[in-house]
């Protein structure tokens, strides 16, 4: 099984608040984990975080994988689903509310990111890219304001495909963590 990390605004957004893997964070990192450690908001484990990933019928679910960074207040897990030849990689985030971390994704719900279109998925605000060339897309949603989703599919048919297995998470109940 190959791991697709998710691209565009999770990867950016976690490689902009530093993390206990970037040994060069500099400037922005030491930034944003000062923004974090002045969080009154706990991270959520990431055991927590991949207790929502979905069942998809018809897809064979990989290995999870995860992190949790206390000093930075984040935490991720991440998964690919297969159905040779497409693959969906779903991967959920914990920014603990801090406005570094979410820049990115807040910029792409407000219509300024010109890759991404605004849109909602179960009442949360989302934004999608569909490449029909390449059978790729992708779904970015933010969850209660701290948590986001991201749904990439690639060599699926088309967007709703991608908008499906996003709709088998339980968003609601995601955004009651705490």
């Amino acid at each position: 099984m190959r791991v697709l990390a998710a691209v565009g605004i999770l990867i950016v957004a976690a490689s902009a608040c530093g993390g206990a893997n970037n040994a060069g964070g500099g400037a922005a990192a030491a930034g944003a984990g000062a923004a974090a450690a002045q969080s009154a908001v706990a991270v959520v484990a990431h055991p927590r975080l991949q207790a929502f990933l979905p069942t998809l019928p018809g897809w064979t679910r990989g290995t999870p994988v995860g992190e949790t960074d206390t000093t930075e207040s984040v935490s991720r897990v991440t998964v690919d689903y297969d159905m040779p030849p497409a693959t969906l990689s779903v991967e959920f985030m914990d920014s603990s509310g801090n406005p570094d971390v979410l820049a990115l994704i807040t910029e792409a719900l407000a219509g300024k990111n010109p890759e991404l279109t605004p849109t909602k998925l179960a009442g949360f605000p989302a934004a999608e890219q569909w490449i029909a060339e390449a059978q790729r897309g992708e779904i970015h949603i933010l969850v209660g304001g701290r948590f986001m989703v991201v749904v990439t599919g690639e060599q699926v048919p088309n967007i709703g495909a991608i908008r499906t297995a996003a709709s088998a998470i339980d968003l609601q109940k995601m955004a009651t963590l705490k």
